[in-house]
């Protein structure tokens, strides 16, 4: 019995166990959840690439062009050829795919480790509520994470044999992460300075390395990085502006990670705060606690008794996490999903501790119990997050979301729109200031004639269904009822009693000019 469970038969058994768990809490249910306004942003972005078969980088907004292309895979394989045949799961199943492939690349750790810290990060990643909560949100972060570790195992790979295949590897890495994100130079920052700081670690190191790099590899790492780059920033060499952008964008993003956009602007704890502890009147305790306590007991071992085999890399990634975790604290520009970054480090540091714990006896009923416990608890997290507190404010992953009250909201307009001779084509207004009208565009795809404004435009004539921020009241009573001349003036009625919520702190009036209002009233159940 102890043989089979040390040999490789059972660790495939336990991993591929591992591999339908994390399966389970990514792709349940992902159309319950109402699309951020992030997300359905990018989803338009794709139905446009679908629908005209071009992209065009912009630097100011978006990211990357990673995320839309990988959608046009599923989209292929489904048929789709317009935007209003892509569906929300469409959408999701890519940060799935990714988040399936950062459990599976843990398989990667086995030549540099021992079978048992493979699986604790196998199993830590399936099971980590903001991996399992993200991995569920279509935009760019778990892919930039993906290719994050990737890049590092590359590099590793190339540092001991000087292969070229590996750097041409790590060059394209490099090159996904430079066009899925702008603060992928935060990590080719900490990646740098953290092999510099390991290789000074050892008298003389860092002179012998550079002179064994054949000089010849390092440009040709870097011209695949470019190539891989280039074609995704200019939809493959169609708009070659896009190269350009995309290094204008670092001062962009610089700006803004340095505190223009006060909205996301967080004390320098924040992270910590939304990782360690979230616990309100009546709701679930939310923490990773399990993960970040063995993760700092891992960071303190490599470094009082590291491990003999591939020491450097296990103080490479520990410099790296640290590095990353100081640098992400520091920028004021905070949003949760962007800790995941620094936080994968954490996990895999937290894995080998939980390999080293368990290998002694001092320790291994406490370590076994331990993370049978925090497993425990972070399944039932990740599954809470996923089920019943998917939109609820007490969930420290959800920021800004849209709140469930848009489907009672599009449900309405789809009504009303059935109900008129119009159908699809009947005009709708949509006016909110500071164009906060997200993610409306998405749900309403398939309406022929919407307008969005972000002021009351009194050039125009009103249309039969407008959707309006409670603060335009008075400037759209003034196009309704004070502008029209006597006898050309219609009776408009709010289609819900109180409004409802576009996210909390957001709300929305429906209004439904009264000819409309009757043939919905008559066609209705």
């Amino acid at each position: 019995m102890k043989s089979f469970l040390t040999s490789k038969a059972a660790f495939f058994i336990l991993f591929a166990i591992i591999l339908f768990l994390a399966f389970f809490f990514r792709i349940i249910g992902l159309e319950k959840r109402p699309l951020h306004t992030d997300e359905a942003v990018h989803g338009v972005k794709f139905g446009y690439l679908l629908e005209n078969d071009d992209y065009r980088y912009d630097p100011h907004e978006y990211h990357g062009p990673t995320l839309i292309f990988s959608t046009l895979v599923p989209a292929w394989i489904k048929g789709s050829q317009n935007i209003k045949n892509v569906s929300v799961t469409m959408l999701r199943s890519v940060p799935v795919f990714y988040g399936m492939l950062l459990v599976i690349i843990t398989l990667s750790l086995l030549p540099l480790t021992k079978r048992s810290v493979t699986l604790s990060a196998a199993l830590l990643t399936a099971v980590s509520p903001a991996f399992v909560f993200f991995s569920r949100y279509y935009i760019m972060e778990i892919m930039l994470v993906l290719f994050t570790v990737a890049l590092i195992l590359s590099l590793h790979r190339y540092y001991l044999s000087l292969q070229m295949r590996w750097i041409i590897l790590a060059g394209a890495l490099a090159g996904l992460m430079h066009a899925t994100k702008e603060t992928c130079i935060i990590t080719w920052i900490a990646v740098f300075s953290a092999g510099i700081m390991v290789l000074l670690t050892k008298k003389g190191e860092l002179r012998k390395t550079w002179q064994r790099l054949p000089k010849a590899h390092l440009v040709t790492g870097l011209l695949s990085a470019k190539i891989v780059s280039s074609l995704l920033f200019t939809s493959f060499f169609r708009h070659p502006r896009g190269i350009i952008d995309s290094i204008l964008t670092f001062q962009i993003y610089l700006n803004r990670g340095s505190g223009d956009l006060t909205a996301h602007i967080h004390p320098w704890f924040s992270y910590f705060q939304w990782l360690l502890w979230n616990k309100q009147t009546g709701t679930p305790l939310w923490t990773e606690f399990w993960i970040l306590s063995l993760g700092m007991v891992g960071a303190l071992r490599i470094f009082s008794s590291p491990p003999q085999k591939h020491r450097h890399f296990w103080q490479f990634l520990t410099i790296y996490t640290l590095l990353m975790t100081l640098i992400y604290a520091a920028i004021p520009y905070k949003t949760p999903w962007s800790m995941l970054s620094f936080y994968h480090g954490w996990l895999l540091l937290a894995a080998f501790a939980v390999a080293e714990l368990a290998a002694q006896r001092a320790s291994r009923i406490f370590i076994i119990v331990y993370i049978f416990l925090g497993c425990s608890h972070l399944s039932l997290q990740s599954w809470q997050l996923i089920h019943d507190h998917d939109t609820d404010e007490s969930n420290p992953y959800i920021y800004a979301h849209t709140h469930r009250d848009i489907y009672k909201l599009v449900d309405g307009i789809h009504e009303l729109c059935r109900a008129s001779t119009q159908g699809q084509k009947e005009c709708l207004e949509i006016i909110c200031p500071g164009d906060d009208y997200w993610p409306l565009p998405w749900y309403l795809r398939d309406c022929a004639n919407v307008g969005y404004y972000n002021h009351v435009d009194l050039q125009y004539p009103a249309a039969r269904i407008i959707v309006s921020s409670p603060s335009m009241q008075e400037g759209l009573v003034a196009k309704l009822y004070e502008l029209p001349p006597p006898g050309q003036r219609n009776l408009y009625i709010p289609f819900f009693k109180n409004g409802v919520l576009l996210r909390d702190g957001v709300e929305l009036d429906l209004y439904v000019r009264k000819d409309l209002w009757d043939e919905w009233y008559q066609n209705s159940p």
